[in-house]
């Protein structure tokens, strides 16, 4: 008897330490996660935090007014993933493009241009920018 309430005690307490992430889901709360976007050529970098829950972003608007606007310009070479939860993964891409993944696994840095031997300056107004959370494989 004491075991299988030591069990059933277990089992409770699992339900209930699972539950806040679904009430955050319903509630529209993610974990976020903080991008930062350089340009290597000028030094330039400007970060940006966003709840991970798949809403893309048009990159002109994210980061008008940074120091990596340059009159109205965006332009990076490289982005970092620097805060983020475990199982987040966030693209960069042109509409009908190929993304640029960013991932808290294996790729938490990118060169935006995909050249990793030179920093070529991309104009990144109209890509658009979404971080998510992934399964990940042990889950």
């Amino acid at each position: 008897m004491k075991f299988t309430l030591a069990i059933a005690s277990t089992l409770f307490a699992t339900a209930i330490t699972a539950a806040p992430s679904a009430i955050q889901a319903r509630n529209g709360k993610y974990p976020e996660a903080t991008v930062s976007v350089i340009n290597d050529i000028t030094g330039a970098h400007a970060p940006i935090t966003l709840g991970a829950d798949g809403s893309e972003h048009r990159v002109g608007d994210l980061f008008t007014g940074t120091p990596i606007d340059n009159a109205g310009t965006i332009l990076a070479t490289s982005a970092q993933l620097t805060m983020f939860p475990q199982g987040v993964e966030c693209s960069f891409y042109l509409p009908g493009g190929k993304p640029i993944i960013l991932d808290s696994q294996a790729h938490t840095f990118a060169q935006l241009d995909g050249n990793p031997d030179a920093a070529c300056t991309v104009v990144l107004n109209d890509f658009i920018f979404s971080c998510k959370m992934v399964k990940l494989p042990w889950q």
